[in-house]
């Protein structure tokens, strides 16, 4: 039915950037990257073409002015006060209004785990993006801009202890931005740290293995469990069976290959493990409803 594919069709990737326009890579500057919203807007008329950034994850604050993200296949306006995390390899591109500014702080993943280990299950509530719009005046707009504003002076400075200060604001940004989604979201009482973290282990699992069209069996034997128990972990965890898990990674991927880039059908197929163009397309068309070349059309 499927196969891994040996040679991986390059040109049907997004480009893949440590801060935008400096190539995946490239040695990360820091322990962190602080800068202006305005600075590299700027320099790009305002507009950041869609990319993505590998093993960072990247907190904006829209202090001033508006804009138009397109985040994988779906796009929203935000207009000041406003937040985003952008999660590792999540597509993302920006369309600002001119003289927008706020501030953006790039973190490596690794600096976080450190604060928010993966026992407690926190690092993984940031594997989706977050998108926070606030009404103007309030207490924690005015929160969110402080800690970022923290983060900027700290990085600019060359003060003892900076690293460290540093990498203990981004566990705070972390965590404001963590608590501030489940508020939005109006979140129920959370599974047990041990349930989190086997599901947080299982898409772990699942980036790693998507292409190969691995069965579930060989994810609940790496996690110790059996196939109905990963179930209800899945299920208690993100409101879906463990298979739907694994069918979402690969049809994410398949849309942001087809929204992105110019590669054809049957080469997006071969990337993501399938055999033939003809069984992805109807795979597509059974989890989207749609064709592959018929969402590219219409996205």
């Amino acid at each position: 039915m499927a196969r891994a594919s040996r040679h991986p069709v390059v040109d049907s990737r997004v480009p893949s950037y440590v801060l935008y326009g400096e190539p995946s890579g490239s040695a990360f500057p820091d322990c962190l990257h602080s800068e202006r919203v305005s600075e590299r807007s700027r320099l790009h008329n305002w507009t950041i073409r869609p990319h993505r950034h590998q093993g960072l994850h990247q907190f904006f604050w829209i202090a001033k002015g508006s804009v138009v993200i397109t985040s994988d296949t779906s796009e929203r306006a935000l207009r000041a006060p406003a937040l985003i995390m952008n999660a590792p390899m999540s597509v993302h591109g920006f369309k600002w209004e001119t003289e927008s500014d706020g501030y953006v702080v790039t973190i490596p993943t690794v600096s976080l785990e450190k604060n928010l280990l993966l026992q407690t299950g926190l690092l993984g509530r940031l594997d989706r993006s977050i998108f926070l719009q606030y009404s103007g005046g309030r207490a924690s707009a005015a929160s969110a801009a402080s800690l970022f504003e923290a983060i900027d002076h700290e990085y600019r400075g060359r003060r003892e202890g900076r690293a460290q200060a540093l990498l203990c604001q981004a566990g705070l940004l972390a965590l404001f931005a963590i608590r501030a989604a489940g508020r939005q979201q109006k979140s129920v009482s959370d599974p047990t740290h041990a349930r989190i973290a086997k599901g947080q282990r299982f898409v772990d699992l699942v980036e790693g293995n998507y292409r190969r069209h691995r069965p579930l069996s060989f994810y609940a034997d790496r996690l110790g469990v059996s196939v109905t128990h990963l179930g209800r972990i899945c299920r208690g965890q993100f409101g879906i069976s463990s298979q739907s898990v694994v069918h979402d990674r690969l049809i994410l991927e398949a849309k942001r290959s087809l929204a992105y880039t110019s590669a054809s059908v049957a080469d997006i197929a071969s990337d993501l493990g399938f055999q033939d163009a003809a069984y992805f397309s109807k795979f597509f068309a059974s989890q989207v409803g749609d064709t592959p070349s018929s969402f590219r059309k219409t996205f």
